[in-house]
């Protein structure tokens, strides 16, 4: 139950004129718009990224993380035609998957971890990894949490990294509030979303037969990803 009432939306803060006019220009194609972004709204972008990291146990060098923004911003320039300034989200809050994944490149191509990580942890995830943002992020837990391992290898029996990478990408856009995460999965991955929905259902059902046959799985049966079943 709500104890406070929420503030009317017609109480929300004037759109930042320069910033919708530099997601116009980008909008557009002017390749200028993004070095400006860059310049302007750097510290934000970095803020997200440092944020993201540190959720999966890394601190992330200066000339690291710079990089990372500007890549975002040019990621963003090709995608940012649908960001609505009145939608009351800044750009890399609206596209705040596209911040992870690129976060999980850099990661996963760059090896950069804290100096107290196992460095056969490590070499797991980047081996095991076949350049998908959701497996990527799956290693990062894998590393600290027995758990996160524990699903990790029933989903490695139930299907291929490509489809389980899918299932997952669909469940973190749902959590993330995402009213149509098959969509979003759809245009990331070059697929319809009807594709998406029939591999979704086709590896739950295989992850939830691996779950079920297998005792040691036991305690993931009452999981999220295995019990619900979300439209």
């Amino acid at each position: 139950m709500l104890l406070f009432m929420k503030e009317p939306r017609n109480e929300r803060p004037e759109p930042d004129a320069r910033l919708c006019e530099l997601m116009r220009r980008m909008a557009a194609g002017d390749r200028q718009a993004i070095f400006e972004l860059n310049d302007h709204y750097g510290r934000n972008i970095l803020g997200a990224i440092r944020a993201y990291a540190r959720t999966l146990g890394v601190s992330l060098p200066p000339d690291v993380a710079n990089s990372m923004v500007l890549d975002f911003c040019i990621e963003l320039s090709d995608h940012g035609g649908g960001w609505r300034a009145d939608g009351g989200a800044s750009p890399w809050k609206w596209a705040e998957r596209r911040l992870h994944a690129a976060v999980l490149r850099h990661l996963t191509t760059l090896d950069v971890r804290q100096p107290n990580r196992h460095d056969e942890a490590t070499t797991s995830a980047h081996t095991d990894t076949v350049d998908t943002d959701a497996l990527a992020l799956l290693d990062a837990l894998v590393a600290r949490n027995p758990f996160a391992s524990l699903l990790r290898e029933a989903l490695q029996r139930a299907d291929r990294s490509r489809n389980i990478a899918i299932l997952l990408d669909v469940e973190i856009q749902r959590a993330g509030g995402d009213p149509t995460p098959a969509q979003s999965v759809a245009d990331l991955n070059g697929l319809r979303p009807d594709n998406v929905r029939q591999i979704v259902h086709r590896t739950r059902t295989r992850l939830r037969k691996a779950v079920t046959d297998e005792p040691r799985f036991a305690e993931l049966r009452t999981i999220h990803l295995i019990a619900g079943n979300p439209k």
